[in-house]
């Protein structure tokens, strides 16, 4: 009996202290409490406790009808890439946070893919966490580290989505959107953080196609490359920019800092395209250090900075060290705002540079900008190009704010195509204006100032 009872002893002994590696902290007491909020909390420290935590929240929505989760990393780790969602689509319309505390989830270097992928009406916010590329260097052929296909992503606190290779010299595969890329009515909200570091064909660290939107009224996009769009590009998608976000120190040509295309629609009520160090700007071999419209696309500006831009390059009608316009169909618009301190190092139009388009000037100023000619705003070669100011300031006269041009026009010059002053009619559609530039002359050196219409 007594021999009895130490075996049964040693059993429990046993039992009690043996661990399974597969199933250690998989099962139910990693789920530490269950909130008020969240209707289940994750603890993660590692890929197999992420990807455990991934296929129990499609369990409890379906068997327990639970929507709501919490995932709070631990650690940081590394998990394999997909081109599937994160959470299957079966749960079609969970909503997912995570916070990371600074933590990270870094794609590891022997796989591809997406490290979040949202589908459908799912929503995912990430809150301090760091998203990270290979470590490695390498290229993801997967595409971009975030991917929403039609649901809702937000970006809060301290995240990063950063380090990320699409696109190498001389491999033939073509990503966009180093960092993000959204479509088919996806929503991505940008309250905060940074997307950075990361390089693509087109959209080195934001792609916004196919209908997509993108909404970002804080935080940064930085230090991002690509062959066109080198921090954003907007490709038939909507970019809405405002508070106090910024986009800087990224390159690509056309569109160092944005590129908006194909139909699309970008508007600007706040925030800063470039940046007030000169060395942190968007940069261009040509066509837009800023900003390039082309497409049909339309920019609207109601406040904000395009600040402290450049292109670099020499080829002619390249410039618009700030914006470049291009395009029968495209416009820009300006209610308000500024676009001040950008250049053209080898071309013309500092501030603003078209090739076809309309740019409408309703408010704001132009000033501080350098170019070859037309320091301010460049008319090049299009007879399509059309330039209207009924309110705002072009700098000229040589003073500290006045546009400059090494040759002629430091405030306006016209190869072709028209500017005028003047106002719309009642359908604010019909416009009735009147040269600003009395030929034979083609350029301007003095302020263009116009109000309601009447050149001061």
């Amino acid at each position: 009996m007594k021999r009895t009872w130490h075996l049964l002893f040693a059993l429990v002994i046993l039992c009690t202290t043996c661990k399974n590696p597969w199933m250690s902290n998989l099962v139910d007491p990693l789920i530490k409490d269950k909130g008020e909020v969240y209707d289940y909390t994750f603890y993660v420290s590692k890929e197999e406790e992420w990807d455990y935590a991934r296929t129990k929240i499609v369990s409890l929505y379906q068997d327990n009808n639970f929507i709501n989760f919490l995932i709070v990393l631990t650690d940081s780790f590394s998990v394999d890439g997909s081109t599937q969602p994160t959470i299957l689509d079966d749960a079609s319309d969970v909503i997912v946070t995570i916070r990371g505390a600074g933590y990270s989830i870094t794609l590891d270097n022997s796989s591809n893919g997406n490290l979040l992928n949202v589908t459908g009406e799912q929503q995912f916010t990430i809150h301090d966490v760091h998203l990270k590329g290979k470590v490695n260097g390498d290229q993801n052929t997967g595409g971009s580290l975030v991917y929403i296909d039609g649901g809702i992503f937000n970006m809060t606190g301290n995240s990063y989505i950063s380090g990320n290779i699409t696109r190498v010299s001389g491999v033939p595969i073509a990503n966009n959107g180093g960092g993000v890329y959204v479509e088919n009515g996806g929503i991505f909200n940008m309250k905060g953080g940074t997307i950075s570091d990361n390089i693509a064909t087109n959209g080195g660290g934001v792609s916004v196609e196919n209908g997509g939107t993108f909404n970002m009224n804080n935080g940064t996009i930085k230090d991002n490359t690509a062959t066109t769009g080198g921090g954003v590009y907007v490709n038939g998608g909507i970019f809405k920019m405002s508070g106090s976000a910024e986009i800087y120190k990224n390159t690509g040509s056309p569109g160092g800092g944005v590129l908006v295309t194909n139909g699309s629609q970008f508007t600007m009520s706040g925030g800063t395209i470039g940046n007030e160090d000169s060395v942190l700007g968007n940069s261009a071999a040509a066509y837009g250090g800023g900003v390039g419209v082309t497409g049909g696309s339309t920019f609207t500006m109601t406040g904000g900075f395009v600040k402290r831009n450049k292109t670099t390059g020499g080829v002619a009608g390249s410039g618009g060290g700030g914006v470049y316009v291009s395009g029968g169909g495209s416009t820009f618009t300006m209610i308000g705002g500024t676009i001040s301190g950008n250049t053209a190092q080898f071309n013309n139009g500092g501030g603003v540079n078209m090739n076809g388009g309309t740019f409408t000037m309703t408010g704001g100023n132009i000033y501080a900008n350098t170019a070859i000619d037309g320091g301010g705003v460049f008319l090049y070669n299009s007879n399509d190009s059309i330039f209207r100011i009924s309110s705002g300031t072009i700098a000229g006269d040589f003073d500290s704010d006045s546009n400059i041009a090494n040759n002629n026009g430091n405030a306006l010059y016209v190869l072709a195509g028209s500017a005028q002053h003047g106002t719309f009619g009642n359908d604010g559609i019909t416009w009735n204006g009147v040269d600003i530039i009395v030929a034979p002359d083609n350029f301007i050196n003095t302020t263009i100032k116009v109000q309601n219409g009447v050149l001061q």
